[in-house]
């Protein structure tokens, strides 16, 4: 029984890991995009497309992008960049790169 107490404790140990990765990945996104749009009060949800920001055009897009890359130490293919549907995709796309 401590066996799966332990195994327990484990599995909730990498989900709070995860969690803290989650809201870290979310306040440095939020904080990449109000930089870039200039934008001190924008809130992104995952949901949250260019058509919804005032501001977000194809340059901004570009600094958006390797902002991103340089913070989280990842690269896209623009093909990978093209797919992307909405700020919760770039997000996934971020975790994915990262594990």
């Amino acid at each position: 029984m401590r066996r799966v107490h332990r195994v327990a404790d484990q599995i909730v140990g990498h989900l709070n890991d995860w969690n803290d990765m989650n809201d870290d990945l979310w306040k440095d996104l939020t904080a990449i995009f109000r930089e870039s749009l200039d934008n001190d009060s924008l809130t992104l949800t995952e949901t949250t497309t260019a058509k919804d920001v005032e501001g977000w055009d194809s340059i901004t897009h570009v600094l958006i992008v390797v902002a991103v890359e340089k913070k989280f130490r990842v690269k896209f293919t623009a093909g990978e960049i093209q797919q992307l549907q909405n700020v919760g995709e770039l997000a996934a796309l971020i975790r994915s790169k990262r594990t």
